[in-house]
């Protein structure tokens, strides 16, 4: 009877104390920084935990438990290489060389678009 009471309250029981609604209450454990009672609902902020690396792959979380709130990850292999000297220089000029063809691509659509454009002109003056 007591916990319907305490739905249609807001309230929250917890360990046999109520809380009233939108009241703080004690965190669980330490990795809750804050807790509150919300329409009988408990609600937590819980630490901030780091994403997986970003420059690795297949990162999968592993979770240690005990005082670890937050998981380490075993990932994949790296996607990211260091290109240093003539490595470098190659790459640099390949990214180049890419960007100008894409530039160049959008150039020739451009260009075959409005010859179409006047070869449909041509063609609807002539018939």
């Amino acid at each position: 009877m007591l916990r319907v009471l305490l739905m249609f309250t807001g309230n929250c029981l917890i360990n046999g104390q109520t809380y009233v609604n939108n009241s703080a209450i004690p965190p669980a454990s330490h990795c809750q920084l804050s807790c509150r009672c919300v329409s009988s609902i408990v609600h937590c902020i819980l630490v901030k935990c780091s994403p997986p690396p970003p420059h690795h792959t297949n990162c999968m979380p592993v979770h240690h438990g005990g005082d670890s709130c937050c998981p380490t990850y075993t990932c994949g292999k790296s996607y990211c290489t260091t290109f240093t000297g003539t490595k470098r220089k190659t790459l640099q000029l390949f990214v180049n060389l890419m960007l100008k063809l894409l530039q160049l691509k959008e150039i020739f659509c451009l260009f075959s678009f409005m010859i179409s454009v006047q070869f449909s002109l041509f063609l609807s003056i002539s018939i």
